[in-house]
């Protein structure tokens, strides 16, 4: 993967929690996952009627080599992991 520069991205979502309705399992979406490559973390917190969601990436290095990336590939597997629990 080539980029300019390292990189980081930051997220926050918001979503209103309608009247009646609660969260379950909010400490699934905590997570932190990081390697010699890059890191994703992701806070959940409910603030009243709201689940707030912050995440955070980052591309440590503006180039890796193929042969890192499958060195690091179970720390990334692990993301997906987290990706799906969204979906489910």
């Amino acid at each position: 993967m080539v980029q300019e520069a390292a990189r980081e991205y930051h997220n926050v979502i918001i979503l209103k929690i309608p009247e009646g309705y609660g969260v379950e399992g909010l400490e699934k979406l905590n997570v932190n996952v990081d390697n010699e490559t890059g890191s994703f973390m992701s806070t959940a917190k409910l603030e009243g009627d709201q689940l707030l969601v912050s995440t955070k990436k980052v591309y440590k290095h503006h180039y890796e080599p193929k042969e890192k990336g499958r060195k690091c590939r179970n720390s990334w597997m692990q993301l997906l992991t987290y990706t799906n629990k969204k979906y489910a």
